[in-house]
């Protein structure tokens, strides 16, 4: 298929090909016609959007060049009016973020809004995260407020921008992947310990926290039923160290259900114990 193309004498450079624009990140509003995404162009990231009826697409964001800032995790609000997105690289071990423009002030990994009718992006906080494609931001279901993951905690921001972002726990391990229960009164999320993790969730109104079901296994992969009251998730094994350099042992999972309320949990489903 390619010979045609040489024979014709066609040509093109290597910065042509590195340079090629190209969108990623689509996401949607839950309750309006209206979607949004990132355009890199040259390394220069913005987000644009598009709505019912006639999907034409518009530019709401305007980073200048390629600034090595990436735009990740990127989400709109039920009604589709504001977005919100993660612009930086995660930190490295010497706590900062990749810096390639050699910039005197080092760039920052933050949360943002902007409003999709116009107006300047708002800064909802710092987020810090240390891991590949860690960016989680995760919308309120009234819209009104945002969680992420970001320096071993949770932080929740207003998406209005008027009140600094805050800790939202002081649990002990790695606190990732929030989830708000659909009525909006508890998030659910991972408490990493390393060799197990739990399911833990985190009532707003008391800052009480239920684990569910929690053994020494690693639980992942929240997921809330319709009626905020149980939530389903993936366990597996914990982590034993003490392996053959070429190991053969079952690597079983499961799928259990809890009470977000009690903790008491469930099993629904095993995959079995054969070999892989």
């Amino acid at each position: 298929m390619l010979l045609p193309v040489v024979c014709l004498g066609e040509s093109f450079t290597l910065e042509q090909v590195l340079s090629a624009p190209f969108p990623y990140g689509l996401t949607g509003a839950s309750h309006a016609p209206r979607v949004a995404w990132v355009f890199d162009n040259k390394g220069g990231r913005n987000i644009w959007v598009a709505g019912s009826p006639d999907f034409v697409p518009r530019q709401v964001t305007h980073y200048k060049g390629d600034e090595g800032q990436p735009i990740a995790s990127v989400r709109l609000t039920p009604d589709g009016k504001t977005v919100v997105y993660a612009r930086g690289s995660e930190v490295n071990k010497g706590s900062t973020s990749a810096n390639p423009q050699g910039l005197i002030k080092m760039p920052k990994q933050q949360a943002w809004a902007t409003d999709v009718n116009g107006g300047e992006p708002r800064l909802l906080g710092d987020i810090g995260c240390d891991k590949e494609a860690c960016e989680d931001l995760q919308v309120s279901p009234d819209g009104k407020n945002v969680v992420w993951p970001g320096k071993k905690h949770l932080w929740i921001a207003p998406i209005d921008g008027k009140k600094k972002a805050e800790q939202l726990e002081e649990s002990l391990g790695e606190s990732d992947t929030p989830r708000w229960s659909p009525d909006g009164k508890r998030i659910v999320f991972r408490s990493n310990r390393k060799d197990h993790s739990f399911m833990a969730v985190l009532e707003r109104a008391t800052k009480k926290i239920t684990y569910l079901a929690p053994t020494t296994n690693r639980d992942a992969g929240p997921v809330w039923s319709p009626d905020s009251k149980q939530v389903a998730f993936i366990r597996q094994p914990g982590v034993e160290f003490k392996r053959p350099l070429i190991p053969e042992f079952p690597r079983p999972w499961a799928v259990w259900i809890a009470d977000a309320q009690s903790g008491k949990g469930r099993e629904l489903f095993h995959s079995g114990n054969a070999m892989e």
